[in-house]
């Protein structure tokens, strides 16, 4: 059975990216592949986490990045540590700030530092065809996957509940 590390973000707290990452992991893929952790939301755990990193014997890092420059520091190093372990790495871009991070916000050394570390992976998975821009010119568009936004059904309304409010506002 292949083995898949996620680094990412968990909940709580509970928010888009920690809801869509503990979904996932706790989806029916873990019955094809073993899943395991690294819980990056607490970054006082950095030099732990860098640790259990190193350690895991996984086929592949499913890695959700960050859209500041302080967590792109992060991401940097265990990009780099990924690398020189010769591990594969997908990451997961839970929304839209990354290209103006990295090309109007950083500075030349993290900019360029993000460009060769991006070229160097699997994958890169966006939430719908506008953000595909994301990566272009850092990774070949056959290596930027789109897996749309969703809602959990427990969120939705039942077409009757939406039915009655709708008949309630014509009233």
């Amino acid at each position: 059975m292949k083995k898949i590390c996620f680094i990412a973000q968990f909940p709580p707290p509970i928010h888009g990216l920690s809801k869509a990452v503990d979904t996932l992991y706790n989806s029916e893929l873990s019955e094809e592949f073993e899943f395991e952790k690294v819980n990056i939301t607490d970054n006082k755990k950095f030099l732990q986490n860098l640790i259990a990193i190193s350690k895991s014997k996984a086929d592949l890092f499913y890695f959700t990045i960050s859209q500041t420059e302080g967590g792109n520091l992060r991401d940097l190093v265990i990009f780099k540590l990924l690398e020189l372990q010769h591990k594969k790495c997908l990451i997961h871009l839970h929304g839209g700030y990354y290209r103006q991070l990295v090309d109007r916000d950083m500075n030349n050394w993290q900019r360029k530092a993000n460009y060769k570390a991006i070229n160097k992976l699997c994958g890169a998975i966006v939430l719908g065809k506008s953000l595909v821009p994301m990566f272009e010119g850092m990774l070949p568009k056959e290596k930027i996957f789109i897996v749309p936004n969703c809602v959990d059904d427990q969120y939705l309304m039942s077409e009757s509940e939406l039915s009655g409010k709708y008949n309630s506002g014509r009233s």
